[in-house]
């Protein structure tokens, strides 16, 4: 559940937590009309922090 509720908020468990104060708002926008599917966010948070950590490695080499 930590991990879901991690990938819902684009935060650590940390974070979550508040035991630091280190938080990377997310530079996501869509509109999906009356309804919000919290796992399609969730979802979305994920690619994006998988695509954060490509351009990271890709930035070291």
């Amino acid at each position: 559940m930590l991990n879901k509720l991690c990938l819902l908020y684009c935060g650590s468990p940390e974070y979550l937590s508040k035991q630091t104060d280190s938080y990377k708002k997310p530079n996501i926008a869509f509109h999906g009309g009356n309804k919000v599917d919290l796992n399609i966010v969730a979802k979305m948070n994920e690619f994006a922090g998988f695509l954060k950590l490509l351009r990271k490695l890709d930035e070291n080499n």
